[in-house]
């Protein structure tokens, strides 16, 4: 009897593991999609825009379906020395995770036509 009691709570262990695990891959999936579309909005607002993107300190929450998970998007862009046709644009995500703060950040170089249309033609 002892062996099945320690059997049966191994597996419900593992289980409870495996259903945690599962939950977290599904978060990061989604956190995911949402840096590949907060760089790719980035990348559009560079070629539409014609003020200079480099004011993006944009900051929103997002609920989804799955367990009402916040996640919390942060961009960040900075002009790169030397090319002024360039920026570096961050992206962070955080979403609370158990007791955890997960973070997951991509970072990519965009270029604003726009402004190097600009300096070229003084």
């Amino acid at each position: 009897m002892v062996v099945l009691s320690v059997g049966v709570v191994t597996v419900l262990k593992a289980l409870l593991i495996s259903l945690d695990r599962a939950r977290y891959l599904r978060h990061r999936l989604y956190a995911t999609v949402l840096l590949d579309n907060t760089l790719a909005s980035a990348q559009r607002r560079a070629v539409l825009r014609e003020e200079a993107p480099s004011f993006w300190n944009e900051t929103a929450l997002t609920e989804t379906g799955l367990g009402r998970v916040r996640f919390q998007p942060e961009t960040r862009a900075r002009a790169i020395e030397g090319f002024p046709a360039l920026r570096s644009v961050e992206v962070a995500v955080r979403w609370p995770e158990g007791k955890r703060i997960i973070t997951m950040s991509r970072a990519a170089y965009i270029g604003d036509w726009l402004a190097g249309r600009l300096n070229r033609n003084p």
